[in-house]
């Protein structure tokens, strides 16, 4: 949603500038440094894994709208995902290694865009259309990671900032899952009947820091707004830290997903200690 020195500095620009995949020089070790300008390779395929995933959950929505082409209000969204998805395509076209970050951020700047006009005409034509919303609810979250995997290793105050919002969004709807899991879970099994109240306090403090975010706050009010999120995700683990992966796999798989929005929180929150983190008996 980003986007310096004396005549040997400015030289070097030059060099950087000319050749954007070259490394600058360790003075002490003599290796090559990588550049922060440009994605480096494990980066690039991690980013080019999650754009891929992002076009077919964008191909997905046109499918669930073209069901749904009697409601001649759900006609111009399907031209509406069209253009989200050409830009969509265009980006995963440019990534390629050696391109400079800000030319990935303006181009997925442009795409997200598309994405949240989207986003805005799906609600205003299909409240109630829960194939289509359920489409574009997966499309949201596609986003989400797109913007994490080309961000992570940023460490600019404005992109840490943009991915602690959107990692919050992410934990809100990653919770809501867990407990509608938890609430189809509960008649499995005496273990099971216990989850869904404490993902429920984890849904709640989920929202209460994902408001923390959007309020703008600091780094450090963000941390003792996490606190409630900490202890109420421990308590989610000791629910479920014994159920066996083959009797409840669903359940374990979301619980999976909020345990690796959690971690990258954590991570940019920069708390101090240990993460309490998910274990899967198998």
């Amino acid at each position: 949603m980003l986007r310096r020195y004396g005549s040997v500095g400015v030289l070097i620009l030059a060099m950087v500038m000319l050749h954007p995949g070259s490394g600058i020089g360790d003075e002490k070790s003599g290796k090559e440094k990588p550049s922060p300008r440009i994605l480096q390779r494990e980066e690039l395929a991690s980013v080019q894994e999650a754009a891929a995933y992002l076009v077919r959950e964008l191909e997905n929505l046109q499918e669930q709208i073209s069901y749904e082409m009697g409601d001649v209000k759900l006609r111009p969204l399907f031209a509406q995902v069209d253009a989200a998805l050409a830009r969509a395509v265009h980006f995963q076209d440019a990534l390629k290694f050696g391109v400079a970050r800000e030319t990935l951020y303006q181009y997925f700047e442009e795409m997200d865009k598309k994405l949240h006009d989207t986003a805005k005409g799906i609600q205003e034509a299909a409240p109630k259309n829960t194939a289509v919303q359920r489409a574009a609810d997966r499309l949201a979250m596609a986003d989400i990671s797109l913007h994490f995997a080309l961000s992570k290793g940023d460490i600019s105050e404005e992109r840490q900032v943009q991915m602690m919002a959107r990692q919050a969004d992410a934990l809100v709807f990653a919770a809501k899952e867990l407990q509608r899991a938890a609430h189809f879970a509960a008649g499995a099994g005496p273990k099971q009947v216990v989850v869904e109240p404490t993902v429920a306090k984890l849904v709640q403090a989920a929202q209460a820091f994902h408001q923390g975010t959007r309020a703008g706050k600091s780094r450090q009010q963000l941390q003792e707004d996490f606190k409630p999120v900490d202890r109420a995700w421990e308590e989610v683990l000791l629910r479920v830290r014994d159920l066996d992966a083959k009797e409840q796999a669903y359940l374990l798989r979301s619980a999976g997903r909020v345990d690796r929005i959690h971690d990258h929180l954590f991570g940019l929150l920069k708390i101090e200690g240990k993460r309490s983190g998910l274990t899967i008996r198998t």
